[in-house]
């Protein structure tokens, strides 16, 4: 990329904090190729989400089920308010015929 430059600013600080860990510096004594160890852990991640979608993929069936009951759920409920609502007017009308015939 012509005309593109690197910015280095902070590497300082950057290459100073990993020198503070812990697992960088043992690391880094013992010798261990970060590339490579990356280059892993990146496979792993990988294969961790490719295990997660699949299990996924298995259960859609399951949520579309419950998807399709609570959806039933809902419906016996709204019909179930309807006929409330309608014993709570006939109670009321009921009310209002003792009253007038008291």
């Amino acid at each position: 990329m012509e005309g593109d430059e690197i910015d280095f600013s902070g590497i300082d600080e950057d290459l100073e904090q990993f020198q503070q860990d812990d697992i960088v510096r043992e690391a880094l004594r013992d010798g261990v190729d970060l590339r490579g160890y990356a280059r892993d852990i990146d496979l792993e991640l990988r294969e961790v989400e490719h295990n997660s979608v699949e299990g996924y993929k298995v259960q859609s069936a399951e949520v579309l089920s419950l998807h399709q009951q609570i959806q039933g759920c809902d419906a016996i409920l709204a019909r179930m308010q309807e006929m409330l609502l309608g014993f709570q007017a006939d109670l009321g009308g009921i009310s209002d015929e003792i009253k007038h015939l008291q």
